[in-house]
């Protein structure tokens, strides 16, 4: 009796430190999860002290919140210093932004600390996909250091883009629909969808998603091939209804569901060369994207090669999660290709394109990295140990270089247009200051308008941007600015930035063809009167 009690005394002892233990483990996966969110929610605005990083998306992504915010719609004010109807950019980023400059904040702070919220949201989330996967608090730590420091994800945080939007709404939808996959609870399913039309609502890239999961419905539904038909037809109306309505407003409105057109414009040597140098930025110091192309391949190569060799005997048959994020890499690699192949040849593989892919391939790799560990590191013999650890601490340390030298440069010197020679252009602060009524022409009537919001008139175009012959109405246009400048006492202020629109004349020719006088030199430009 004594040694029956006394056993069923242990056992209840071992189940109470079990649990105890199981406590311990989710609080410290809390603590993890929550202390690396706020770092990089903090390091984000720190880091830019000038604002937010402004490149050329940037100006309408900051421009359509400005007109949002006025009442004008999705709109935006051009290049040449008129509103258009948007179709080019979905509207959700630009939509987030004016939301938050709804608490009394100027769009550029706004977007500053959206981005901040964002980075501290990534992190949390790639954190919970790389536990869900693996079970594992080494995973969530690899995992939230990766994201944190790395060069992609340290890059479009710091930037007014849609990326870190993009990447919050599409794999928080493959988050749920992996787990939906397991447990099957509706709502996950429902969730599921409603993300990953969030995701094409922030940038088209989101079909590559969607259509990621509905290829892991079909043939990854553990149920009933009947089940898995009808779950798939949900997800697919949820995911795509709104690109379809937005689709469609385009169409109504400027002819045109993306402003593409279909072409054919494959991808050139410079082009994979470009996205070898940035898939080498994943893993390796941004030093390397200097060496000659070969040896960029070659220790890519041998990067990849030695990655196959960890991972190819790991089963991941039961894993939803890492299944659909392979197929949603290899779904998004095909919709860039084929983008770029048919409807834009702008297209660039550079980092920031390539981000969501890097996240979908972290994913992947911390997986393949955590089950190797667990299941075949101590059947492996000592120097496959050593390098698989020598690999572990490379990679950490190379990830760190690029994002603290990208995060240095925001710290002292801004990015874009968000540097000190902008954002203290005497320029910009003395277009400021001109009363309403005058008319003021520009060659940067978009930058004025995102930094300032104050409306002005691009000056009449040299040559034609699309046919790249004479402007032939370019003599009327100049006498129409002079009797807008003679009428209001407007005046004329030419920025330094000729290099950004090509087919303008220089402040000279310009000065000879509309008889300005020059009131004022700057260290950014010059401002014009009529003589």
């Amino acid at each position: 009796m004594t040694e029956e009690r006394g056993g069923a005394d242990r056992e209840t002892l071992n189940v109470g430190f079990r649990v105890t233990a199981g406590r311990l483990n989710e609080a410290l996966l809390r603590g993890l999860i929550g202390g690396l969110a706020l770092l990089a929610f903090l390091t984000t605005l720190i880091a830019t002290p000038w604002g937010i990083g402004l490149g050329p998306d940037s100006l309408a992504y900051v421009g359509i919140a400005r007109t949002l915010l006025k009442g004008l719609g999705v709109t935006y004010f051009t290049d040449v210093g008129g509103f258009s109807a948007v179709n080019h950019y979905p509207p959700l980023y630009p939509a987030m932004v004016a939301g938050v400059a709804l608490m009394g904040l100027d769009p550029l702070t706004a977007a500053r600390w959206l981005s901040a919220f964002l980075f501290a949201g990534n992190v949390a989330l790639v954190s919970l996909i790389a536990f869900t996967a693996t079970s594992s608090l080494g995973a969530v730590l690899i995992a939230a250091f990766l994201t944190f420091t790395s060069f992609p994800m340290v890059q479009i945080h710091s930037m007014a883009w849609s990326e870190p939007l993009f990447i919050f709404f599409a794999f928080s939808g493959l988050f749920l629909l992996g787990v939906y996959l397991q447990r099957s609870q509706r709502w996950m399913l429902y969730a599921a969808g409603v993300s990953i039309a969030l995701s094409c609502l922030t940038r088209y890239a989101g079909i590559a998603f969607l259509g990621a999961g509905v290829l892991g419905l079909f043939f990854l539904n553990p149920y009933h091939r009947k089940e898995g038909i009808a779950d798939t037809a949900v997800f697919f109306t949820l995911g795509s209804l709104p690109l379809m309505l937005w689709a469609l407003r385009n169409f109504l409105l400027a002819g045109s569901a993306a402003n593409r057109g279909i072409g054919f414009h494959p991808p050139g040597a410079a082009d994979l060369s470009n996205a070898v140098s940035s898939i080498c930025l994943w893993i390796f110091p941004a030093g390397i994207i200097e060496f000659p192309a070969w040896e960029r391949v070659a220790l890519l190569a041998t990067f990849l090669l030695l990655a196959y060799r960890f991972g190819r005997t790991i089963n991941f048959a039961r894993n939803r999660l890492i299944q659909l994020t392979s197929i949603s890499l290899a779904g998004y690699a095909f919709f860039l290709l084929a983008a770029r192949s048919l409807f834009d040849n702008a297209i660039s593989f550079d980092t920031r394109i390539l981000s969501p892919a890097y996240i979908a391939a972290m994913i992947v790799g911390v997986s393949i990295m955590t089950h190797w560990h667990k299941t075949k590191i101590f059947e492996s013999p000592s120097s496959s140990r050593l390098v698989w650890y020598g690999l572990v601490i490379i990679v950490a340390v190379a990830q760190t270089t690029g994002g603290m030298a990208w995060w240095r440069q925001s710290y002292k010197d801004g990015i874009g247009f968000a540097g000190p020679d902008w954002r203290r252009s005497r320029l910009v602060n003395f277009v400021n200051r001109v009363e309403t009524s005058a008319a003021v022409f520009t060659n940067v009537p978009d930058v004025i308008y995102m930094l300032t919001g104050r409306l002005t008139e691009m000056i009449p175009n040299k040559n034609d941007p699309k046919s790249l012959r004479a402007n032939k109405r370019y003599a009327a246009e100049v006498a129409a600015m002079r009797e807008q400048l003679r009428m209001t006492g407007g005046v004329v202020v030419y920025f330094h930035a000729q290099q950004r629109l090509w087919y303008l004349p220089s402040e000279t020719a310009l000065q000879k063809d509309a008889g300005l006088s020059l009131v004022a030199t700057t260290n950014d430009g010059y401002i014009y009167r009529l003589e």
